[in-house]
């Protein structure tokens, strides 16, 4: 019985022995995990597309055209800017007083989703 007893025992040793080795190879892994992959900016130029007061949100580039929502009036608007042209729209609401928001652009095509109120 002290046999059994002592080879239970130095099992359970080794186990636990085994387990913690496991958990220190592992944290330099996850370390390593976490290191930011840092990548160049990519070349171009910036442009601001509006700098006025209020928070727009949510911009979407599809080749000359920038979709994005505006905050800064009430009830929230869609908008388009032109970066061709320089030229900044806004798509007219509908006449309910609800809120667009979560604007997509393809080619010349934008679309958003329209909150009533």
């Amino acid at each position: 019985m002290d046999t059994t007893r002592t080879t239970t025992s130095k099992r359970r040793r080794l186990l636990v022995a085994g387990v913690a080795s496991l958990a220190l190879v592992a944290i330099p892994s996850a370390a390593g995990a976490l290191t930011p992959d840092v990548k160049p900016t990519p070349p171009g130029t910036a442009v601001a597309i509006k700098t006025g007061p209020g928070d727009q949100t949510e911009p979407h580039v599809s080749g000359n055209l920038v979709s994005y929502t505006d905050l800064s009036v009430i009830p929230s608007q869609i908008r388009y800017h032109d970066l061709a042209t320089n030229t900044d729209t806004a798509i007219p609401s509908l006449p309910d007083g609800g809120r667009d928001q979560s604007s997509a652009v393809s080619g010349t095509t934008v679309v958003y989703s329209h909150f009533p109120p």
